[in-house]
């Protein structure tokens, strides 16, 4: 499942066929329902083709991602120096705040008083926005 794709991707690319063959997750409906209908309807080979169009050629997305950017930019690229070119390493944030926000969604599984129970399922609050209650949903 997709909970986002973007318009501007290039028709015949695998990320774009990649986003026409899975379904999109539906903010406004429940979250779980989605979930396994997507595991539930899953098929390997489906695909299949995007996997091997993504992957075709390992190690060529650098030099062909520079290539285009000195061309949009209309830049001569540089020199090459013959190596590869140096990698950052993460910036560790230490101050960073633990994440707090979610989504919480209660249910009633058994009304009778002996087999009151109740299902709680939380959600960081960026993938779901709350649904429709409902007597057995608030």
């Amino acid at each position: 499942m997709l909970a986002a794709f973007g318009e501007e991707m290039v028709p015949g690319t695998a990320g774009h066929t990649l986003g026409r063959s899975v379904p999109m997750l539906d903010r406004s409906a429940p979250l779980r329902p989605q979930i396994d209908a997507a595991v539930s309807g899953h098929r390997s080979d489906r695909l299949m083709a995007v996997a091997q169009r993504a992957f075709m050629e390992p190690g060529s997305a650098f030099p062909e991602l520079r290539r285009l950017l000195y061309q949009l930019l209309k830049l001569a690229p540089p020199a090459e120096t013959g190596g590869r070119p140096m990698a950052f390493p993460p910036v560790p944030q230490a101050d960073a705040p633990p994440v707090t926000s979610f989504y919480v969604e209660t249910a009633l599984l058994g009304t009778d008083s002996p087999s009151l129970r109740v299902s709680v399922r939380r959600y960081p609050a960026a993938a779901r926005e709350p649904g429709e209650e409902s007597e057995q949903t608030f």
